[in-house]
């Protein structure tokens, strides 16, 4: 080494990498995830990192949680920071690009570009000592098995991404058969005749051992039998309500998340199914209550979903949670006072608790502190991440510089990967064929029929009733994951801009956002919703001018 190069100190801090072992550099890129992303791995200093890019390309950082993360920059220089040689490896920077990479090229150009990357040769200064050689080939080779690392990474976290394009997977096994090292290549080919084999069962796990029904089997291999919701186990029907949702919910591929696709319906349609199936939640449930003809049977059928409810929340089936108590909390049910009076006060006080773990107040802060902190397997409610996408979709994909804003790409990556977390631990319930064929085959009654019978169960005593039409489901999705006023009298007091986005989810307590009453109906409908803090069925609500200003500072 020239006393130039001492002086400089090039090869001070260069790790000793053993090229011997693929793995050990792919395990060392894996490290990056508990590593700070600002942590240099020195470079020789004649390697120039920037020579795989041409002209004005560009790279800006920011800070996030004290660590430095990339904001923005041109397609060719973020993807050349994928494999920066100056870096550890910043994993959640490769999921999130993997994830939202078709916001600003396609996927076959990402690929073409990466094995660009790939065979990208730097040709070394014949001037150059044999230790700078030996250094410079060390670096090379890292590039190399970085850029392989990526790879590995898309095919395991995005392979859909190889599903829905039929160009890309012969274009990738073209690419493959270029890979100089060999146990890199058999890696790649084995991830791939995996996926076609196994699909994406081979990255579901189990939450724990079988969990039993304590079904009599007996009866229900009697089809002959009727079946009554009164006589089942509150935990037998949260488990058979939880495992056909999961199973939607897990279905729903990472797309369906992106670029607002939730709003088509052919675009998303296992996003729409599981929408409809909330709206039907709801109706079946309060058709359920309504269907019986005495206030005391009602009373045990209300009483039965409350209960319901509560396993939901101990099974952390979050979406059965919000299905439960947005349906005891429409008017058809919350009106109905002699029903309401007969349930226990530890059920009402247990209905209190299920209104307080769902309530939008502060962007769902009390909903958000337990999922983050609820252990797996986990069925979250969707109608908060559909808020939360739609937020982050406001931001544009390009800066006015023509830069990719990367920053939206970040939020939307973390928002993304914790949806497909929760889509790989499913529930591990014995499931009983004739309860769910049961479930799922139970008529509902229309948001008109359910205000009729109602009021002909329990006909109003005082003040004008609110017509059928603004009386369906305090929460529900549309098709279109936007709810619009029912009123037509509505639309002048329909919030506009961000506040819009607030009728993806209807809740009693935001009611006067969205529909424009007389002084009287104003007050029924106060009458009988639940406060932002406390539910009170079938009571007076105490939430008046100051609640409804306050509640509209709190979402402006």
């Amino acid at each position: 080494m020239s006393d130039n190069n001492k002086k400089k100190g090039r090869f001070s801090s260069v790790p000793s990498l053993n090229l011997g072992s693929r793995q050990m550099l792919l395990d060392a890129s894996e490290e990056a995830a508990r590593s700070p992303s600002d942590h240099k791995l020195e470079k020789p200093g004649f390697v120039d990192e920037h020579d795989f890019v041409q002209g004005d390309e560009a790279v800006f950082y920011g800070q996030k949680d004290g660590r430095r993360i990339i904001v923005s920059g041109t397609i060719n220089k973020l993807i050349e920071s994928l494999a920066d040689g100056s870096f550890i490896q910043d994993q959640d920077y490769v999921r999130n690009f993997l994830i939202t990479h078709r916001y600003f090229t396609t996927s076959e150009d990402f690929l073409n570009k990466l094995f660009e990357r790939y065979h990208h040769e730097i040709t070394p200064n014949p001037n150059l000592t044999t230790e700078e050689r030996v250094l410079f080939e060390k670096h090379r080779t890292f590039v190399r098995l970085r850029i392989i690392n990526v790879i590995k990474k898309w095919l395991e976290t995005c392979y859909t991404d190889f599903e829905t394009d039929a160009k890309l997977l012969p274009n990738l096994l073209d690419h493959i058969n270029s890979i100089r090292e060999q146990e890199s290549k058999e890696l790649i080919k084995n991830i791939v005749k995996d996926h076609q084999q196994n699909g994406s069962q081979q990255n579901l796990r189990v939450s724990s051992d079988l969990k039993k029904t304590k079904l009599d089997w007996h009866f229900f291999n009697q089809p002959e039998l009727e079946i009554k919701l009164v006589n089942l186990s509150a935990e037998e029907v949260a488990r058979h309500l939880t495992l056909i949702e999961y199973q939607m919910f897990r279905e729903v591929p990472k797309d369906e998340f992106l670029n607002q696709g939730f709003n088509d319906s052919k675009l998303a349609p296992k996003m729409q199914a599981m929408i409809k199936r909330f709206n039907d939640s709801t109706s079946w449930i309060a058709s359920e209550i309504l269907r019986e003809d005495d206030s005391q049977e009602r009373t045990k059928i209300l009483s039965k979903f409350i209960k319901i409810g509560m396993r939901c929340r101990q099974m952390n089936n979050f979406n059965g949670v919000m299905e439960v108590y947005s349906s005891l909390t429409m008017t058809p049910i919350s009106r109905l006072k002699q029903t309401w009076a007969g349930v226990s006060p530890s059920l009402k006080k247990a209905y209190e608790e299920l209104g307080n773990l769902m309530n939008p107040s502060n962007n769902y802060v009390h909903y958000r502190r337990v999922l983050k902190s609820a252990p797996a397997p986990v069925l979250p409610f969707q109608g908060v991440y559909l808020l939360d996408l739609t937020f982050i979709e406001e931001n544009t994909n390009r800066l006015q510089n023509g830069l990719v804003n990367f920053e939206k790409m970040q939020m939307l990556g973390r928002l993304v990967r914790e949806i497909l977390h929760y889509q790989t631990v499913k529930f591990n319930f014995e499931e009983v064929p004739r309860l769910r064929d049961w479930l799922l085959s139970r008529e509902t009654y229309s948001n008109e029929q359910l205000y009729s019978r109602s009021k002909t169960l329990e006909p109003s005593s005082s003040l004008q009733s609110l017509s059928a039409s603004t009386s369906s489901s305090s929460f529900s999705f549309s098709s279109s994951s936007t709810l619009t006023p029912t009123s037509s009298s509505s639309s002048s007091s329909s919030p506009s801009g961000k506040k819009s986005l607030l009728r993806m989810v209807r809740f009693p307590s935001m009611k006067e956002l969205f529909l424009s009453q007389s002084d009287d109906e104003s007050k029924l409908q106060t009458s009988l919703s639940c406060t932002d803090r406390s539910v009170s069925p079938g009571g007076a609500s105490d939430s008046g001018k100051k609640s409804k200003r306050d509640r509209r500072d709190r979402y402006s």
